[in-house]
């Protein structure tokens, strides 16, 4: 084999909280391989598991293995790259978490489970990489620094890469709590980037309330904007249907944008009126103006992140809503029979059991009102990851001295990260108040397995 491009499952014991997606980047990047002359396959560890990935590398010995992680698979996959090394294989990093902790990655893991990492999208520098030649956003550790590269090329999207009816059967018979999102749904991530990120020069930008600008504190998705073309993701879109007949699209940009929805209504071909949608949305973009556009786009489902019951945590996390605007929000959407997924995110700067408390009787008013449209309510222990704000905060502090050079491929890191984090942030409140409020928010989910419906 030439090319293996693997998306590792995390490790532990955690319980996945939904069916497994396909890995759309590593699905791109072997469009693109196989387009240009390349030999390339995916593998998902989320759909396969670790343990058969590792056999398939000791019985094909790929002469590139591609890694791409997050926060919580890396460790995953620098066992997976320990292994790949051993059998001869040149292996690179590439992902979210490469893209922030580049440097360290490479320091840590060089010559043992990687050879070089990429930063931002990886076309090029892949391509560069299977061939020995340099890239700017490839480090091998021979340069200083390394850009960040945003180009995608273009390319059409080869199906028959990953076993997409092994996608489908795992959301049709799913029994985790979180509702699948359709019988058979296409995946797409059309709009990168974040306009909070990106600026004052953004179309989409807008201050805070109190006038302050910049992302929120969690955030490191980063500033550099990309939105695929409208007429191209709906050719995609048609393609997918008629290769293998989907019903419906999840999009996984973190918010798509009023503006940017307007353009994907405006240029749908009649043939997809019957098509389905699952998006993500920022509350403070849902108004009663943009109820009708989502109607006529057909989307039966929303995540939205509401954050906090508490108007002084949501200052903190330098969002751009207060309660009133989430709930707002929530009120919109579910009279218009569109269902909501809810996150809260729990432990930012200042927090207390008092704050907690405000922000479960905040859930409970969403139940309250139309619960049964509420199909999952989530808490979520904030995070401190390279390149968040709250990050190089939190590394400046006694006690994570010791991360700061560390790629984190040990486990236990960023738990240890995190007790830092509650420590010098969160003195009012620790690891017991948050499994509470974790555990209040999701009994306002409806736990049951019930597909999206279409208005």
């Amino acid at each position: 084999m030439e090319v293996l491009l693997i998306a590792p499952e995390p490790g532990g014991t955690s319980i996945q909280a939904r069916p497994p997606s396909p890995p759309r980047g590593l699905l791109e990047l072997a469009s693109w391989l196989i387009q240009n002359g390349q030999e390339a396959a995916v593998l998902d560890g989320n759909l396969c598991g670790n343990d058969h990935i590792l056999k398939v590398i000791q019985s094909t010995s790929p002469r590139i293995v591609g890694i791409s992680a997050n926060a919580f698979t890396y460790p995953e996959g620098v066992r997976i790259g320990k292994e790949a090394k051993r059998m001869g294989s040149r292996v690179v990093f590439g992902g979210p978490w490469a893209t922030c902790r580049y440097r360290e990655i490479y320091t840590r893991q060089a010559g043992v489970a990687c050879d070089a990492v990429v930063r931002g999208t990886g076309h090029l520098a892949l391509q560069s990489f299977i061939i020995g030649k340099k890239a700017p956003n490839l480090y091998d550790g021979s340069s200083k620094r390394s850009s960040r590269e945003s180009l995608r090329p273009e390319f059409s999207i080869i199906f028959g890469i990953l076993p997409w009816e092994e996608y489908f059967k795992a959301h049709q018979i799913s029994k985790l709590p979180r509702p699948p999102y359709g019988h058979r749904p296409w995946s797409t991530v059309a709009y990168i980037g974040c306009p909070w990120w990106a600026g004052r020069k953004h179309p989409d930008y807008k201050p805070n309330p109190g006038g302050r600008h910049g992302p929120c504190v969690f955030c490191s998705i980063g500033g550099t904007i990309s939105q695929t073309n409208p007429s191209d993701l709906w050719d995609e879109i048609m393609v997918a249907r008629d290769s293998l007949d989907i019903d419906s699209v999840i999009d996984w940009s973190d918010s798509l944008t009023p503006r940017y929805l307007t353009e994907i209504l405006s240029n749908r071909p009649k043939s997809c009126d019957d098509i389905t949608w699952q998006i993500y949305l920022n509350a403070g973009t849902v108004t009663e103006e943009l109820i009708p556009l989502l109607r006529s786009l057909r989307v039966t489902r929303v995540f939205c992140g509401f954050e906090s019951g508490s108007d002084a945590m949501l200052r903190t996390l330098n969002k751009r809503e207060n309660v009133a605007d989430n709930w707002r929000a929530f009120k919109l959407l579910t009279d218009a029979h569109i269902e909501i997924e809810a996150n809260f995110v729990l432990g930012a700067p200042g927090e207390t059991r008092t704050t907690l408390e405000e922000t479960v009787r905040a859930a409970k008013q969403l139940a309250d009102y139309k619960g049964e449209r509420l199909v999952w309510c989530s808490g979520s222990p904030l995070q401190a990851l390279p390149g968040a704000p709250i990050f190089a905060k939190v590394m400046r502090l006694a006690g994570a001295t010791r991360l700061r050079q560390s790629d984190f491929a040990n486990p236990g890191d960023l738990p240890y990260l995190r007790e830092v984090y509650l420590r010098h942030f969160c003195p009012g409140t620790g690891p017991d108040d948050l499994r509470w409020a974790m555990t209040e928010l999701e009994k306002h989910s409806v736990l049951s397995n019930v597909f999206g419906k279409p208005l």
